[in-house]
């Protein structure tokens, strides 16, 4: 019996270590495509008991520098990756295989460039928070809404102007933040959403809601109102 879990750990420690070599090199060569040669992988990552990178902080810290533009479909091969830091950089598309990370819980794109998601976003199926926040952004993939786990979404400062009834889907959102961009109502079925314990809408142009919809904004500010731009 001895003989044989020596045999199985001879198998399987080999291949978690080449698994572990292989994240490490995809990162690397993440960071010299963005002309990071400086940025040593160590620095910019944390791992499992196992060596498998479960923490990637690729934003951008230099904000006088250029961060970087394109992320490669290399970073799909994460497999164990949970969070995953990208903002501050001048991302304008994300690739496919972000869908991926079957185990990522936080994903941080804010300060960036992206004017669309792509549909593969709502293939993280353990996605608890999303930060969106200062984008281009005028519309969510429908996919985005079948994250059941997702307790945490940021899309201030960008460019919607109306959000679609599905959102009520995300049921476990906690937190919704939505200020500054060009909403002129907001979906029915948000008055449904039991779980929200904070949502933030100043600066948008919800000028003539219903009169449900207005009892339930006043409900989160008496103010609301007078934090629109109705002018």
């Amino acid at each position: 019996m001895i003989k044989i879990l020596i045999l199985i750990i001879c198998i399987i420690l080999p291949a978690f270590s080449q698994s572990a070599s292989e994240e490490l090199s995809i990162v690397r060569t993440i960071l010299d495509n963005a002309g990071k040669h400086n940025v040593s992988v160590e620095s910019i990552t944390k791992t499992d008991s196992l060596g498998r990178i479960i923490y990637l902080d690729l934003s951008n810290k230099e904000m006088e520098k250029e961060g970087i533009k394109k992320l490669l479909p290399e970073i799909g091969n994460l497999k164990n990756l949970k969070i995953l830091l990208l903002g501050k950089n001048q991302i304008s598309e994300l690739p496919p295989e972000i869908g991926m990370l079957k185990s990522l819980t936080k994903l941080d794109l804010q300060y960036n460039e992206l004017e669309n998601l792509p549909a593969e976003i709502g293939d993280c199926v353990s996605l608890e928070e999303l930060d969106l926040r200062h984008n281009k952004l005028s519309q969510l993939p429908r996919q985005l809404f079948l994250l059941k786990g997702l307790k945490k979404l940021q899309l201030w400062g960008n460019r919607f102007s109306s959000l679609p009834e599905e959102i009520s889907k995300l049921s476990s959102l906690k937190e919704l933040y939505l200020s500054n961009n060009r909403l002129i109502t907001l979906p029915k079925s948000i008055i449904t959403m039991k779980n929200l314990t904070y949502v933030d809408f100043q600066e948008n142009k919800i000028c003539t809601p219903s009169q449900e919809l207005a009892a339930w904004l006043k409900k989160w500010d008496e103010m609301w109102k007078s934090k629109q731009k109705c002018w």
